[in-house]
């Protein structure tokens, strides 16, 4: 059993040295308020775009509409 896990560890060696290295970077980009989104300059290939964050008034008033609308866990 162990040798075929030496050897197994031996394919996998040699195809992680011949195999190029990519560092991926993803860059996080914030979505404005009307929807619109503002790419950095240096922005990388991958990107994941998410809401501003909120402030602490936004987000009691929306946790407000929530709790009104039934959709809140708080209530």
């Amino acid at each position: 059993m162990s040798t075929g896990v030496n050897a197994l560890q031996s394919v996998l060696d040699r195809v992680k040295k011949k195999a190029p290295l990519q560092e991926r970077k993803i860059s996080v980009v914030y979505r404005n308020e009307d929807g619109t989104v503002d790419y950095p300059e240096n922005c990388n290939e991958g990107v994941i775009i998410v809401p501003r964050p909120m402030t602490e008034a936004q987000w009691e008033l929306q946790n407000a509409v929530d709790i009104q609308k039934g959709r809140s866990s708080l209530a």
